[in-house]
Protein backbone atom coordinates (compact mmCIF):
# COMPACT_ATOMS: atom_id res chain seq x y z
CA UNK A 1 0.00 0.00 0.00
CA UNK A 2 1.31 3.46 -1.11
CA UNK A 3 0.51 6.57 1.06
CA UNK A 4 -0.14 9.93 -0.55
CA UNK A 5 -0.88 12.45 1.90
CA UNK A 6 -2.34 15.84 0.30
CA UNK A 7 -3.71 13.42 -2.60
CA UNK A 8 -6.87 15.34 -3.62
CA UNK A 9 -4.02 18.90 -4.21
CA UNK A 10 -2.98 19.47 -7.59
CA UNK A 11 0.35 17.41 -7.23
CA UNK A 12 -1.03 14.52 -4.86
CA UNK A 13 -3.34 14.00 -7.68
CA UNK A 14 -1.01 13.75 -10.40
CA UNK A 15 1.25 11.72 -8.51
CA UNK A 16 -2.04 9.17 -7.31
CA UNK A 17 -2.66 8.90 -11.16
CA UNK A 18 0.67 7.90 -12.21
CA UNK A 19 1.19 5.49 -9.08
CA UNK A 20 -2.29 3.77 -9.89
CA UNK A 21 -1.75 3.69 -13.72
CA UNK A 22 1.23 1.53 -12.96
CA UNK A 23 -1.14 -1.05 -10.80
CA UNK A 24 -0.54 0.20 -7.22
CA UNK A 25 -3.09 0.20 -4.55
CA UNK A 26 -2.91 4.62 -3.19
CA UNK A 27 -4.26 5.50 0.19
CA UNK A 28 -4.88 9.09 0.16
CA UNK A 29 -6.69 10.79 3.60
CA UNK A 30 -9.54 13.00 3.42
CA UNK A 31 -10.93 15.49 5.52
CA UNK A 32 -14.86 15.97 5.46
CA UNK A 33 -14.42 19.37 3.68
CA UNK A 34 -11.99 17.48 0.82
CA UNK A 35 -12.74 18.70 -2.93
CA UNK A 36 -11.70 15.89 -5.36
CA UNK A 37 -11.75 17.69 -8.31
CA UNK A 38 -7.99 17.43 -9.06
CA UNK A 39 -8.16 13.23 -8.93
CA UNK A 40 -11.45 14.03 -11.41
CA UNK A 41 -9.80 16.16 -13.47
CA UNK A 42 -6.18 13.69 -14.05
CA UNK A 43 -8.45 10.71 -14.69
CA UNK A 44 -10.76 11.78 -17.20
CA UNK A 45 -13.75 10.42 -15.44
CA UNK A 46 -12.26 6.71 -16.56
CA UNK A 47 -14.44 4.39 -14.75
CA UNK A 48 -13.76 2.34 -11.79
CA UNK A 49 -10.27 4.69 -11.32
CA UNK A 50 -11.23 5.18 -7.34
CA UNK A 51 -11.48 1.19 -6.94
CA UNK A 52 -7.27 1.73 -6.51
CA UNK A 53 -7.65 4.77 -4.45
CA UNK A 54 -8.59 3.97 -0.26
CA UNK A 55 -9.91 7.60 1.01
CA UNK A 56 -9.47 7.54 4.61
CA UNK A 57 -10.55 10.54 6.63
CA UNK A 58 -7.81 11.40 8.63
CA UNK A 59 -6.17 14.16 10.83
CA UNK A 60 -2.76 14.86 9.85
CA UNK A 61 -2.65 16.62 13.05
CA UNK A 62 -3.48 14.10 15.71
CA UNK A 63 -0.46 11.49 16.63
CA UNK A 64 -2.96 8.62 16.72
CA UNK A 65 -4.90 9.54 13.67
CA UNK A 66 -1.44 9.06 11.54
CA UNK A 67 -0.33 6.09 13.27
CA UNK A 68 -3.45 4.47 11.94
CA UNK A 69 -3.01 6.27 8.69
CA UNK A 70 0.63 4.75 8.30
CA UNK A 71 -0.19 1.26 8.99
CA UNK A 72 0.21 -1.31 6.54
CA UNK A 73 2.41 1.14 3.97
CA UNK A 74 6.01 0.56 3.36
CA UNK A 75 5.54 4.02 0.63
CA UNK A 76 5.09 7.39 1.65
CA UNK A 77 4.58 10.65 -0.53
CA UNK A 78 3.95 13.41 1.84
CA UNK A 79 2.65 16.11 -0.29
CA UNK A 80 0.36 17.56 2.33
CA UNK A 81 0.83 21.65 3.42
CA UNK A 82 -0.66 24.41 3.74
CA UNK A 83 -0.20 27.18 1.57
CA UNK A 84 -0.61 30.85 2.06
CA UNK A 85 1.20 34.55 1.76
CA UNK A 86 -1.20 36.13 3.88
CA UNK A 87 0.04 37.75 6.85
CA UNK A 88 -2.98 37.11 8.91
CA UNK A 89 -2.68 33.26 8.04
CA UNK A 90 1.44 33.03 8.40
CA UNK A 91 2.02 31.62 11.94
CA UNK A 92 -0.72 29.12 12.21
CA UNK A 93 0.84 27.90 8.37
CA UNK A 94 4.22 27.68 9.82
CA UNK A 95 3.31 25.40 12.58
CA UNK A 96 1.02 23.45 11.12
CA UNK A 97 3.23 22.65 7.99
CA UNK A 98 6.24 21.42 10.87
CA UNK A 99 3.61 19.96 13.23
CA UNK A 100 1.77 17.76 10.57
CA UNK A 101 5.48 16.45 9.30
CA UNK A 102 6.89 15.88 12.72
CA UNK A 103 3.84 13.79 13.17
CA UNK A 104 4.28 11.52 10.33
CA UNK A 105 8.28 11.28 11.15
CA UNK A 106 7.74 10.12 14.67
CA UNK A 107 5.04 7.52 13.41
CA UNK A 108 7.33 5.71 10.95
CA UNK A 109 10.27 6.10 13.23
CA UNK A 110 10.96 2.55 14.00
CA UNK A 111 9.41 0.85 11.44
CA UNK A 112 11.23 -1.30 8.72
CA UNK A 113 11.00 -1.17 5.13
CA UNK A 114 9.53 2.05 4.97
CA UNK A 115 10.74 4.54 2.14
CA UNK A 116 9.56 8.21 2.87
CA UNK A 117 9.69 10.95 -0.07
CA UNK A 118 9.35 14.56 1.53
CA UNK A 119 7.50 17.51 -0.89
CA UNK A 120 9.30 20.44 0.17
CA UNK A 121 9.70 23.53 -1.83
CA UNK A 122 12.83 25.36 -3.84
CA UNK A 123 12.18 28.31 -1.57
CA UNK A 124 12.89 26.06 1.56
CA UNK A 125 16.72 26.70 0.27
CA UNK A 126 16.54 29.92 1.57
CA UNK A 127 17.01 33.67 -0.74
CA UNK A 128 19.61 36.00 0.40
CA UNK A 129 19.17 38.01 -2.12
CA UNK A 130 17.57 39.00 -6.11
CA UNK A 131 20.00 37.33 -8.64
CA UNK A 132 21.82 34.56 -7.22
CA UNK A 133 21.51 30.87 -8.26
CA UNK A 134 20.91 28.30 -5.61
CA UNK A 135 21.50 24.34 -5.46
CA UNK A 136 20.99 21.62 -2.91
CA UNK A 137 24.04 23.08 -0.91
CA UNK A 138 22.70 26.56 -0.39
CA UNK A 139 22.64 27.61 3.14
CA UNK A 140 19.31 28.38 4.95
CA UNK A 141 19.82 32.44 5.57
CA UNK A 142 17.16 33.53 8.47
CA UNK A 143 17.81 36.71 7.49
CA UNK A 144 17.48 36.13 3.70
CA UNK A 145 14.40 37.26 1.52
CA UNK A 146 12.56 34.09 3.09
CA UNK A 147 8.19 34.44 2.41
CA UNK A 148 6.73 32.81 5.83
CA UNK A 149 5.34 30.08 3.31
CA UNK A 150 9.48 29.38 2.90
CA UNK A 151 9.77 29.45 6.53
CA UNK A 152 6.98 26.25 7.13
CA UNK A 153 9.02 24.29 4.49
CA UNK A 154 12.42 25.35 6.25
CA UNK A 155 10.61 24.11 9.80
CA UNK A 156 9.07 20.48 7.93
CA UNK A 157 12.08 20.02 6.62
CA UNK A 158 14.08 19.82 9.76
CA UNK A 159 11.80 17.23 10.81
CA UNK A 160 12.53 15.00 7.87
CA UNK A 161 16.78 15.52 8.26
CA UNK A 162 15.69 14.92 12.24
CA UNK A 163 13.88 11.24 11.12
CA UNK A 164 17.11 10.81 8.78
CA UNK A 165 19.26 10.76 11.70
CA UNK A 166 17.38 8.71 13.77
CA UNK A 167 17.36 6.03 10.97
CA UNK A 168 14.21 6.84 8.88
CA UNK A 169 14.84 6.16 4.94
CA UNK A 170 13.70 9.23 3.42
CA UNK A 171 14.35 11.84 0.31
CA UNK A 172 13.20 15.31 -0.17
CA UNK A 173 12.34 16.97 -3.45
CA UNK A 174 12.67 20.98 -3.68
CA UNK A 175 10.29 21.45 -6.53
CA UNK A 176 9.91 24.99 -8.28
CA UNK A 177 6.85 26.53 -8.88
CA UNK A 178 4.85 23.81 -10.35
CA UNK A 179 2.73 24.38 -13.78
CA UNK A 180 1.24 21.86 -16.09
CA UNK A 181 -2.21 20.87 -17.07
CA UNK A 182 -4.82 20.38 -14.22
CA UNK A 183 -8.50 21.76 -13.31
CA UNK A 184 -8.93 25.22 -13.77
CA UNK A 185 -9.50 26.21 -10.20
CA UNK A 186 -6.25 24.36 -8.99
CA UNK A 187 -3.10 26.34 -7.97
CA UNK A 188 -1.16 25.27 -11.03
CA UNK A 189 -3.39 27.05 -13.21
CA UNK A 190 -3.44 30.12 -10.98
CA UNK A 191 -1.41 32.33 -13.36
CA UNK A 192 -3.67 31.41 -16.47
CA UNK A 193 -6.31 32.78 -14.29
CA UNK A 194 -5.15 35.88 -13.73
CA UNK A 195 -4.16 36.34 -17.15
CA UNK A 196 -7.93 35.07 -18.34
CA UNK A 197 -8.97 37.86 -15.76
CA UNK A 198 -7.07 40.41 -17.25
CA UNK A 199 -3.18 41.08 -16.14
CA UNK A 200 -2.26 44.67 -16.64
CA UNK A 201 1.03 44.66 -15.03
CA UNK A 202 4.53 42.67 -15.10
CA UNK A 203 7.59 42.95 -13.29
CA UNK A 204 11.12 42.29 -14.05
CA UNK A 205 11.59 39.28 -11.46
CA UNK A 206 12.38 35.81 -12.36
CA UNK A 207 12.22 32.06 -10.97
CA UNK A 208 12.09 28.51 -11.83
CA UNK A 209 9.39 25.99 -13.10
CA UNK A 210 8.73 22.67 -13.52
CA UNK A 211 5.81 20.46 -15.00
CA UNK A 212 3.39 18.61 -12.30
CA UNK A 213 4.36 15.58 -14.10
CA UNK A 214 7.99 15.87 -13.98
CA UNK A 215 7.36 15.77 -10.42
CA UNK A 216 5.57 13.05 -10.20
CA UNK A 217 7.88 11.47 -12.12
CA UNK A 218 10.99 12.27 -10.26
CA UNK A 219 9.59 11.25 -6.95
CA UNK A 220 8.34 7.63 -8.75
CA UNK A 221 11.85 7.25 -9.65
CA UNK A 222 13.73 8.52 -6.64
CA UNK A 223 11.31 6.59 -4.77
CA UNK A 224 12.57 2.98 -6.67
CA UNK A 225 15.82 3.74 -5.81
CA UNK A 226 16.18 2.62 -1.73
CA UNK A 227 20.08 3.73 -1.40
CA UNK A 228 19.57 7.76 -2.50
CA UNK A 229 18.81 10.10 0.43
CA UNK A 230 19.36 13.85 0.76
CA UNK A 231 17.78 16.55 -1.25
CA UNK A 232 16.67 17.30 -4.86
CA UNK A 233 15.57 20.20 -6.76
CA UNK A 234 13.00 19.86 -9.09
CA UNK A 235 13.42 22.65 -12.00
CA UNK A 236 12.66 22.60 -15.83
CA UNK A 237 13.62 26.45 -16.39
CA UNK A 238 14.71 29.54 -15.43
CA UNK A 239 12.53 32.31 -16.73
CA UNK A 240 11.30 35.92 -16.15
CA UNK A 241 7.84 36.16 -15.04
CA UNK A 242 7.43 38.90 -17.76
CA UNK A 243 8.27 36.39 -20.79
CA UNK A 244 5.96 33.32 -18.59
CA UNK A 245 3.02 36.31 -18.53
CA UNK A 246 3.44 36.55 -22.55
CA UNK A 247 3.68 33.33 -23.37
CA UNK A 248 0.21 32.41 -21.73
CA UNK A 249 -1.33 35.49 -23.02
CA UNK A 250 -0.50 34.36 -26.58
CA UNK A 251 -1.54 31.20 -25.98
CA UNK A 252 -5.39 32.30 -24.18
CA UNK A 253 -5.32 34.63 -26.86
CA UNK A 254 -5.48 37.57 -23.86
CA UNK A 255 -3.70 40.94 -24.27
CA UNK A 256 -0.24 41.00 -22.24
CA UNK A 257 0.25 42.82 -19.43
CA UNK A 258 1.81 46.16 -20.93
CA UNK A 259 2.81 48.11 -17.30
CA UNK A 260 5.75 47.82 -15.56
CA UNK A 261 5.92 48.21 -11.93
CA UNK A 262 9.76 48.97 -10.46
CA UNK A 263 10.14 47.47 -6.94
CA UNK A 264 9.81 51.09 -5.54
CA UNK A 265 5.99 50.95 -6.45
CA UNK A 266 5.07 47.79 -4.31
CA UNK A 267 3.58 49.45 -1.30
CA UNK A 268 1.41 51.03 -3.47
CA UNK A 269 0.14 48.22 -5.37
CA UNK A 270 -0.19 46.39 -2.38
CA UNK A 271 -2.68 48.75 -0.62
CA UNK A 272 -4.67 48.89 -3.76
CA UNK A 273 -5.02 45.41 -3.72
CA UNK A 274 -6.20 45.54 0.20
CA UNK A 275 -8.74 48.33 -0.71
CA UNK A 276 -9.96 46.05 -3.41
CA UNK A 277 -10.48 42.96 -1.49
CA UNK A 278 -11.95 44.80 1.64
CA UNK A 279 -14.36 46.33 -1.19
CA UNK A 280 -14.86 42.87 -2.93
CA UNK A 281 -14.56 40.45 0.46
CA UNK A 282 -12.39 38.54 -1.73
CA UNK A 283 -8.55 36.90 -0.91
CA UNK A 284 -5.74 39.22 -2.26
CA UNK A 285 -4.21 38.30 -5.25
CA UNK A 286 -0.86 40.63 -4.21
CA UNK A 287 0.50 41.06 -0.79
CA UNK A 288 3.55 42.44 -0.04
CA UNK A 289 5.07 38.93 0.22
CA UNK A 290 4.12 38.25 -3.58
CA UNK A 291 4.97 41.69 -4.95
CA UNK A 292 8.74 41.00 -3.38
CA UNK A 293 9.48 38.05 -5.11
CA UNK A 294 8.29 38.68 -7.92
CA UNK A 295 10.63 41.69 -8.76
CA UNK A 296 13.51 39.36 -7.57
CA UNK A 297 15.62 36.65 -9.66
CA UNK A 298 16.17 33.31 -8.63
CA UNK A 299 18.10 30.69 -10.76
CA UNK A 300 18.14 27.16 -9.44
CA UNK A 301 20.16 24.27 -10.89
CA UNK A 302 18.94 20.72 -11.75
CA UNK A 303 22.19 18.63 -12.35
CA UNK A 304 21.52 16.57 -9.41
CA UNK A 305 18.31 15.19 -10.12
CA UNK A 306 19.69 14.93 -14.10
CA UNK A 307 22.58 12.72 -13.05
CA UNK A 308 20.59 10.91 -10.23
CA UNK A 309 18.27 9.48 -12.25
CA UNK A 310 18.81 10.24 -15.89
CA UNK A 311 16.44 12.51 -15.79
CA UNK A 312 14.50 14.80 -18.57
CA UNK A 313 12.09 17.27 -18.33
CA UNK A 314 9.71 18.60 -20.34
CA UNK A 315 10.66 21.83 -21.51
CA UNK A 316 8.83 24.81 -20.36
CA UNK A 317 6.63 25.72 -23.78
CA UNK A 318 5.10 22.69 -24.12
CA UNK A 319 3.96 22.76 -20.46
CA UNK A 320 2.38 26.42 -21.24
CA UNK A 321 0.83 25.42 -24.37
CA UNK A 322 -0.70 22.22 -22.77
CA UNK A 323 -1.89 23.67 -19.41
CA UNK A 324 -3.48 27.10 -21.53
CA UNK A 325 -5.35 24.07 -24.21
CA UNK A 326 -6.67 22.50 -21.11
CA UNK A 327 -7.71 25.79 -19.56
CA UNK A 328 -9.56 26.96 -22.37
CA UNK A 329 -11.10 23.69 -23.19
CA UNK A 330 -13.06 24.36 -19.62
CA UNK A 331 -13.20 27.63 -19.89
CA UNK A 332 -15.70 26.91 -23.23
CA UNK A 333 -17.43 24.14 -21.33
CA UNK A 334 -18.30 26.55 -18.91
CA UNK A 335 -19.40 29.18 -21.30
Amino acid sequence: MILVTGGTGFLGAQLTFDLVNAGNRVRIPVRNHSKKRNLEFVFNNKEDWSSMIDFVEADLSDMQSVQELVDGCDQIYHCAAQVSFLPSQAQSMIQANEEITANLVNALLGQENVRLCHVSSVAALGRNGSGETIDENSIWNNAGHNSNYAKSKYAAEREIWRGIAEGLNAFIINPSIILGPGHYKSIGMSFQRQVWNGLAFYTKGANSFCDVRDVSKAMISLMSQSNINGRYIIASANATYQDLFNTIAQELNKKKAAIFIPPILNPFIVSIEKIRTSISGTKPLITKETARTASEKYYYKNDKIKSAVDFDFLPLQKTLQESCKSFLNQMSAIV
